[in-house]
């Protein structure tokens, strides 16, 4: 009986105290060029060990229940090795649940083309906050605290900064590093200047949208859609005053990269005439997914 108790002691316990992200971690080699091939098993142990230092890690000194961990994914495609060195390209997605349903919608989803990282079996990823311990660990780091800043902002206005200041950290101390991505001369599409784009004040705008939209329409949309039409629109005419500014940023094509489909379902059923507002500004602000945006003025 006691063996029993303190067992279900030790799941309560784990269940109270339960990191924040809920990782699925997915390793594959199908990029890999000509005769080249990877021991399965090492594919196996980087998964399991990218995964557990993701998952079990305590990120922040908040308590997350097991409900409300951050569902994400790390997609590691690897495209080329010598040795224990590896290049990989990497797709990560976060969500995150709407208040009162069970729909969650994307909070972050960006595609990082540089990653190089060593790695041998069964070695341990150490993370610590004030050094570059090395490669894969940085990187690791540096988007699971970019994953928690979007989540945090999401839900009070620039509620994720401290974990913004911890990415912009970790992209310091890579500095040293001779690993693309982290500077800005590596390219424009790259780790510092995310940093760059997220802390400029002029893309300030960006991260309070986040808030208004998540937690002020969409959290109260299934009780007040018209109401939360209407702050979605204010939203999207903040952002086309700050494209005017500093246009096509990366950080706003993330925005409508993850939720152009959503903005065609939240405003198909609006009345006519905000219809017309919302396509004339999407138009306007995100041409690339114009053809996609042309639903919302068809009739339902």
């Amino acid at each position: 009986m006691r063996k029993i108790l303190g067992i279900l002691i030790f799941f309560i316990a784990f269940d109270t105290f339960s990191q924040e992200l809920k990782a699925n971690v997915i390793v594959n080699t199908d990029q890999l060029q000509g005769d080249k091939r990877l021991d399965p098993q090492l594919i196996v142990d980087l998964q399991t060990n990218i995964s557990g230092f993701i998952n079990n890690y305590k990120w922040t000194e908040h308590t997350f229940q097991v409900q409300e961990k951050i569902n994400c994914t790390f997609q590691i495609s690897i495209n080329d090795f010598s040795g224990s060195r590896y290049s990989a390209n990497v797709q990560i997605v976060a969500n995150r649940p709407i208040y009162n349903t069970t729909y969650e919608t994307q909070i972050f989803n960006f595609s990082d083309m540089d990653w190089e990282f060593d790695y041998s079996r069964s070695s341990t990823i150490n993370y610590n906050e004030n050094a570059y311990v090395n490669s894969l660990s940085s990187l690791l780091s540096f988007y699971v605290y970019l994953i928690l800043a979007y989540d945090y902002d999401s839900y009070a206005k620039l509620g994720g900064q401290q974990y913004l200041e911890k990415a912009q950290q970790i992209m310091n101390s890579a500095q040293s590093s001779s690993d693309r991505g982290w500077k800005q001369a590596d390219g424009s599409n790259v780790r510092a200047w995310i940093i760059e784009n997220l802390i400029n004040p002029q893309q300030q705008i960006l991260r309070e949208v986040n808030y208004k939209y998540h937690r002020m329409a969409l959290d109260k949309f299934i009780d007040k859609p018209e109401k939360g039409r209407e702050i979605i629109l204010k939203c999207l005419e903040e952002i086309k005053q700050m494209n005017q500014i500093r246009p096509n940023t990366i950080t706003m094509k993330w925005f409508f990269t993850m939720k152009h489909n959503e903005l065609v379902s939240l405003f198909s059923k609006a009345p006519q005439a905000m219809k017309q507002k919302s396509y004339d500004l999407l138009r306007e602000i995100d041409p690339t997914h114009v053809s996609i945006y042309e639903n919302i003025l068809k009739n339902n």
